[in-house]
């Protein structure tokens, strides 16, 4: 039996063990907790128990913490070189429908009153 096994054991139960702390962390638990402590900050800072500035930074804490993923995913993403990338123009559509110009419009065409005759009034 050499070293090699018990090291290579140790460095993937250690593994196992971060990822499991990371999906708790950042799963439905993590997720509630969150969610408690910031309706409580947010009682807190209504009542005037805390300074706004500090609940705001709590917040802000919580949202960068959930994020942090698509955050770096962003970030290495931007600094990586564009290769193979194929900027195609769109086609031409095919049909252009023409689009017919409207009437005249007369909201008052075809009303119900009746037109009288003029009378004269001195007769």
């Amino acid at each position: 039996m050499g070293l090699g096994n018990y090291a290579s054991s140790g460095d993937q139960s250690l593994t196992d063990a971060v990822n499991w702390l990371r999906d708790l962390l950042l799963g439905s638990i993590g997720t509630m907790i969150a969610v408690l402590a910031i309706a409580g900050i947010g009682l807190l800072m209504l009542s005037g128990r805390l300074p706004i500035r500090r609940g705001v930074t709590a917040i802000l804490g919580c949202f960068i913490l959930f994020s942090a993923g698509t955050i770096a995913g962003g970030l290495i993403n931007q600094w990586e070189p564009m290769t193979n990338t194929v900027v195609v123009a769109p086609e031409a559509p095919a049909y252009t429908a023409t689009i017919p110009t409207p009437a005249p419009y007369d909201p008052f065409e075809g009303a119900a009153v009746p037109v009288r005759p003029q009378r004269d009034i001195l007769q």
